[in-house]
């Protein structure tokens, strides 16, 4: 049996893995345990999203994730359980990408609710999701995996 916040393919011999995320919110911080599904940040109250770490029970599912940030660009990718963007810095993040490894066996799906736009379609593996160039604030994205 499949939940929401877990990724099980246990009859191909793959772990199942528990995967959460974490945001850091313009005016609010640090924001915990965000599950597959949930939308991560913020709607319609115009705070833009800071930073994300997407985490990994157990530690070994590869993911890796980078982020567009205001006047940085483009980060290096970093992987699970390590922080994409900026804190303490009021820097919005403008895009990102995200990319799972074969170890989980399936396939990244993310949308992302952009200022002045909303809602993106979805977008696969690294894909970039938000804008680039357009100086719009990324405000909250929904991460799901689709398992082969």
């Amino acid at each position: 049996k499949s939940f929401p916040d877990q990724v099980s393919n246990k009859l191909r011999g793959i772990p199942t893995y528990r995967i959460t995320m974490d945001a850091h919110i313009q005016n609010i911080g640090w924001a915990s345990n965000y599950r597959l599904g949930q939308v991560v940040g913020t709607e319609g109250i115009k705070s833009r999203l800071e930073a994300y770490r997407i985490n990994s029970n157990p530690y070994t599912a590869s993911i890796t994730y980078r982020s567009h940030v205001q006047k940085i660009g483009w980060q290096n990718y970093v992987h699970t359980n390590d922080i994409s963007g900026t804190t303490g810095r009021s820097l919005r993040l403008e895009a990102l990408q995200i990319n799972i490894g074969s170890n989980i066996g399936g396939k990244v799906y993310y949308r992302c609710h952009l200022e002045q736009i909303g809602w993106t379609d979805w977008h696969g593996n690294n894909a970039v999701c938000g804008t680039v160039g357009q100086h719009r604030r990324l405000e909250a994205f929904v991460l799901t995996i689709l398992l082969f």
